[in-house]
């Protein structure tokens, strides 16, 4: 059995290929995964999903690089779905050297 702990399902580059995605992971014993959701619009589609697929838990996070750009209006959101029970984590750490920031 295997747990993906970090994955970006509902981002807008995957987004359209989900599906089959999950399809491969049950194939490979994936039992659960933690969709990291660091908007809006990919927060609305993790819900969206996570009601569709039990096995999918959403997260919800800001880079530090965007939350100017996200800031009050996603917190709020966020801060709501964690009261009502709807997020399973929230925050998201790592060391992204891939973006110049």
């Amino acid at each position: 059995m295997f747990i993906d702990s970090h994955a970006h399902l509902t981002g807008h580059t995957v987004i359209d290929h989900v599906e089959e995605m999950l399809e491969r992971a049950k194939m490979h014993q994936v039992k659960a995964i933690v969709n990291v959701c660091t908007d809006q619009n990919s927060l609305e589609k993790g819900i969206a999903l996570a009601k569709r697929h039990r096995w999918i838990f959403n997260a919800a996070a800001a880079t530090p690089h965007d939350v100017e750009t996200i800031g009050d209006t996603f917190f709020s959101i966020v801060s709501k779905l964690a009261r009502e029970g709807g997020l399973y984590a929230i925050g998201e750490t790592g060391l992204d050297y891939h973006y110049e920031h």
